[in-house]
């Protein structure tokens, strides 16, 4: 007899080349939603904090007045002169060219509270 050869195909795939399992797996939905809330977080609070720091309007206070009656004070008590007068009031507008764009500048008799003061030094 003769030995035919069978045509029919047979259920054997051919071998898939080798594979080396992954070491990372995808992450799940979960991990995905807290990696974005994380981030959106950060993003956020660094964004309000950049605002709060450099765009947003704040208020000092300054006791003018004061500091006024102050210099005067010394000025007649013999304490300062003409010189040291001047200098004061120098070293007050020194301080306020110090205050930033962001930042107004009102008189601490209008401030009635949650004022930061500007501390003006004879």
């Amino acid at each position: 007899m003769e030995e035919k050869e069978s045509t029919t195909p047979t259920s054997e795939a051919p071998p898939e080349p080798h594979r080396r399992p992954s070491a990372l797996t995808p992450p799940g939905y979960v991990a995905v939603v807290l990696i974005a809330a994380l981030i959106g977080s950060i993003a956020s609070t660094v964004a309000v904090g950049l605002y709060d720091r450099f765009y947003a309007q704040k208020v000092i206070a300054v006791d003018l007045k004061g500091f006024i009656q102050r210099q005067r004070d010394m000025l007649v008590e013999g304490k300062v002169d003409d010189q040291g007068l001047r200098d004061s009031f120098d070293r007050m507008e020194a301080a306020f060219d110090r205050i930033p764009a962001n930042h107004v500048v009102i008189l601490k008799e209008v401030v009635l509270r949650n004022g930061r003061d500007l501390q003006l030094e004879p």
